[in-house]
């Protein structure tokens, strides 16, 4: 089976890792394609995320994602030419966690938005 629209989506504790593994997807011909309020440079963007103190987990204003366990998500995808133009490969997701990756895995699976998608298909 092939899902066109899938991703694939790697845990990461925050630390110096994360970058060597933006790194290492980059080696591979991934390119990183921040949000709008990500920096464009990865290396940059994962040192503010280390040198940002983390909010309080208890403002939920604040948040980006809707797991609080999640500080950041950065979106890494590999573009091919084929025949009909170019189009993704793939697409990897390095999920950054504030506790563990394990705990923030648990988290979305246990969440109310994944359990509604679950059920409905969507």
């Amino acid at each position: 089976s092939s899902y066109p629209e899938s991703d694939f989506d790697l845990y990461a504790h925050l630390d110096k890792s994360v970058n060597e593994i933006g790194n290492f997807l980059t080696s591979q011909g991934y390119s990183y394609g921040p949000e709008p309020w990500q920096m464009s440079n990865f290396a940059e963007e994962v040192q503010r995320i280390l040198e940002t103190q983390d909010p309080d987990p208890d403002d939920l204003d604040f948040f980006q994602y809707p797991i609080r366990g999640i500080r950041a998500i950065y979106t890494f995808e590999r573009f091919v030419e084929r025949p009909q133009g170019v189009i993704s490969e793939g697409k990897v997701q390095i999920i950054v966690s504030r506790v563990s990756p394990l705990a923030s895995i648990l988290d979305f699976h246990s969440s109310e938005s994944f359990s509604r998608r679950k059920c409905t298909g969507r």
